[in-house]
């Protein structure tokens, strides 16, 4: 098992289902990662995690039904949020 607090592989993971989502395609596995990330709710709980880990995410609507999303990492003002993992 990996360990979770690796920000290298939680990486690949989050650019793995990004892609899953751009494939429109009836598998089960890609429908349910659909179902997880086509609402608002799931959209805010990665850009909880996201801040959380010191990244900043923007959300635009380029136009209606279009939406674009930014992110940077402003480590440079991050403040701690708790205690860093021991690893």
């Amino acid at each position: 098992m990996s360990n979770p607090f690796d920000l290298a592989h939680r990486h690949s993971l989050l650019v793995a289902v990004l892609v899953a989502l751009r494939v429109k395609a009836s598998q089960p596995e890609l429908v349910a990662v659909h179902r997880w990330l086509d609402n608002w709710a799931d959209v805010g709980l990665i850009a909880i995690g996201m801040a959380r880990q010191g990244y900043r995410l923007h959300l635009t609507n380029v136009e209606p039904c279009i939406w674009r999303a930014t992110s940077g990492d402003h480590s440079v003002h991050r403040r701690p949020l708790g205690p860093e993992p021991h690893t």
